[in-house]
Order: structure tokens, then sequence, then C-alpha cells
């Protein structure tokens, strides 16, 4: 008797479309969802106000400090340079007063007292070497040619309306060739006793423009004429008057002439 192998049937179960795009879209977002825990993990757990920045090297800090100390030098040499730049400009301006005082040092006639003297100068009438040797009086060794010297003639002093008041007049001649223009400055300064001390008194305090000098220009021959006033109980001994030309090739001339009111 033959037994027959008996297969079982084959069970066949097909999806539904609607099942299989339901399985992709759980797919999905499932994916999604990792995505989001993930990013939402690192956003909450990432580091604040900088608490979890990579530390630097220690090595790259040196660089800025290198930088920084050079900076401060460089601030340190500019604050010098500065100092340095001011005090060369005092010195500089010091230099330069002083060679003005020394022009007008140089440019004052021995006789004749400051410009800001008053009218009762108290330096002796015979305190300054010009007053006892005047330029026609020196040696004749140190003396230049006549032809480069200036003369002083025809001082007159003549009395005015007034007791005190008095008129003065004098000449300066250039003997050389008179087509030259010779300018510079003439310096008067008279010299008598205020209450029996020895006085000085001048142009400035006694003139009538109050000028300290009067302007030397002349071509051959300059005529200077003025007015002074001398104050209560002075005794005039002399006037003193220095032509001085600005151009040093020119002597100059100085001398001291006896008051003689009148003469």
């Amino acid at each position: 008797m033959k037994y027959k192998t008996v297969v079982p049937p084959k069970v066949v179960m097909q999806t539904s479309p609607g099942q299989r795009i339901f399985r992709v879209v759980l797919l999905v977002a499932a994916f999604v969802l990792a995505i989001w825990l993930s990013y939402d993990y690192g956003r909450t757990h990432a580091p604040t106000n900088g608490q979890g920045a990579v530390a630097l090297d220690p090595e790259s800090g040196e660089p800025i400090a290198a930088l920084e100390q050079e900076r401060d030098t460089l601030k340190q040499q500019v604050a010098k340079l500065k100092q340095d730049v001011q005090a060369s400009r005092q010195a500089l301006e010091a230099a330069r007063v002083g060679v003005r005082m020394r022009e007008q040092a140089n440019s004052a006639p021995p006789e004749a007292p400051q410009a800001d003297a008053g009218p009762a100068d108290t330096a002796p009438a015979d305190a300054t070497p010009s007053d006892e040797a005047p330029a026609d009086e020196a040696p004749a060794a140190s003396a230049p040619k006549m032809d480069k010297r200036l003369t002083l003639g025809d001082v007159r002093i003549e009395p005015t309306g007034s007791g005190n008041r008095f008129r003065y007049s004098f000449s300066v001649t250039y003997p050389g060739d008179t087509t030259k223009r010779i300018v510079g400055t003439i310096w008067i300064a008279v010299n008598g006793l205020s209450h029996g001390d020895p006085t000085r008194l001048s142009l400035k305090g006694i003139s009538a423009e109050r000028r300290a000098f009067v302007k030397l220009s002349l071509q051959g021959q300059q005529t200077v004429e003025g007015e002074i006033t001398l104050p209560p109980d002075f005794r005039p001994k002399n006037m003193v008057i220095e032509a001085k030309p600005y151009d040093e090739r020119y002597q100059g001339a100085n001398g001291k002439f006896d008051w003689a009111a009148g003469g």
C-alpha cells in the first residue's frame, strides 16, 4: 500500500498599499525624531558664558604680551621725545632772548641810562668810561680812518620862556661820501646835581616826546633839535651825546658838552 505525501499549502499574505505607506511614514518620523533629539541634547548641554571654551595654548599668549610690552616702550619713548622737544624749544627761546638783550646792550650808549629810566636817575655823572674819553679823544691807534667817522658839532643850549625848559640843537656830520645814507640812533642825557647828589637824566625822562633816543639818518649832515624840561632843584653840568650807526663800518661819535645856556 502506497502512502502519498501531503504538502502543506503556502499562505501568502499580501500587504495593502496603505500599510506600506504607513510604515514608510513611521520610519521617516523616527529618523526626524532621532535628529531632533540629538540637536536638542546638544543645545541644552552646550557650554554657556564661555565656561566650556577651549583653553588657549599658553604659548599663544606670549606674542601678545611681547607686543603689549613693546607698545608701552614706544609710548615711553614718545613721551621722552616730547619732553626733549619742549626743552629744546625753551633753550632756543632763552638763546633768542639773550641775543636780543645783548643787541640792546650793545646799541645803548655808555653815558645814557636804560630806556625805562625815570627823570631822576641816580647814576653818577662821571661813572661811565665814555664820559672821560669821548670818541673824538680816543687814541689814534684804535681809531678807524677819518672818512668812516662821524663828528658832533654846533651844540647849542638856549633857555625858553619857562625857567626850567631849554631848547637844544647840534649837528652830526659824516665827512666821507655824502651820497650814502647812514642810519642809527642818537642818545642824549644831562648830567648834574639833584639836591647835591650826582644825577643823570635820560632823554626819555626830560623830553616833551618822552622818547628814549633820536633817530640817526644823514647824508653828509643831520641837524638835531628838541626841547627838554629839567626837574626843580636840578643844576645841569653837561650834556652827553652819542651818535651810533647801525652799520659797523662807520664809527660813531660821542662827547660831553658843558652846559652853557644861551651859548
